[in-house]
């Protein structure tokens, strides 16, 4: 590759590549808009939930998918055709 050369990263919406050109909390915005179903009402109610409960968390997008953190990433959302998914990673109790 040349450095004139220049990598654009593109995000899937429901089969679609759109470059990724947006704020994350946008890219959340459009996730839950082209899901326009039960998915999409799971993935908002879901960041509704996460934002209530933890104010200073920050909405991030990793993995193709809404993530939210606070340092690290705290939990994922993911909504395909027939279920839903939330990812919270286990991490060790700092006492």
């Amino acid at each position: 590759m040349t450095a004139s050369q220049k990598i654009t990263p593109f995000l899937w919406f429901d089969g679609q590549a759109k470059e990724a050109i947006m704020n994350p909390s946008e890219l959340i915005d459009n996730y839950i808009a082209d899901k326009a179903d039960w998915r999409g009402d799971m993935v908002a109610r879901l960041r509704q939930l996460i934002l209530e409960a933890a104010p200073g968390i920050t909405e991030a997008w990793k993995w193709n998918s809404p993530v939210w953190s606070h340092g690290k990433p705290v939990c994922s959302a993911r909504a395909f055709k027939q279920h839903g998914d939330s990812y919270v990673p286990k991490y060790p109790n700092p006492v």
